[in-house]
């Protein structure tokens, strides 16, 4: 299963200004039912808010990955994954005190794809040129096309 193959121009938005952690959780929710991959949107804004409250999901280097703490069975359309960048990042305490400007919505009704989609992801972005280029990215076209060119070349495509 590639992240690629699972996010669409549809759920991504670029350059967004957004200026608090609850309106970026709300558009990456919204951006997830525009694609149709959400059921039960107050169930999913709910588990998000409360991880957020738990820890926070910023991962460093300008990057967060809200997600719910597992899998939600009911609350989505098998799994859903969302995007957005903003023009000027938020402070989220992440790890290396970045301000983050790159957001990655990740759910699943199962625990197994749930921690396999976070996991592919986190492997994906570890690569400075490729978040330079998701942020940078001027539509959700070129933003898609950034990500699905970086995942092949990672495996070997």
């Amino acid at each position: 299963m590639l992240i690629s193959d699972l996010i669409s121009e549809r759920v991504v938005d670029v350059h967004e200004q957004l200026d608090s952690k609850n309106r970026v959780l709300e558009r990456l929710v919204e951006l997830a039912e525009t694609g149709d991959l959400i059921r039960d949107r107050d169930t999913v804004l709910k588990s998000l808010l409360e991880r957020e409250e738990m820890c926070s999901t910023a991962i460093g280097k300008g990057v967060a990955i809200p997600h719910p703490r597992d899998g939600i069975p009911g609350a989505f359309h098998g799994v859903a994954i969302s995007a957005l960048t903003l023009r000027e990042g938020l402070d989220l305490d992440a790890p290396d005190r970045l301000p983050v400007e790159l957001f990655f919505l990740v759910g699943a009704e199962d625990r197994r794809h749930h921690l396999h989609i976070l996991g592919k992801l986190a492997r994906i972005l570890r690569s400075d040129e490729l978040r330079e280029k998701l942020i940078s990215a001027s539509s959700p076209e070129e933003f898609v096309s950034h990500l699905k060119t970086a995942e092949f070349a990672l495996n070997g495509r």
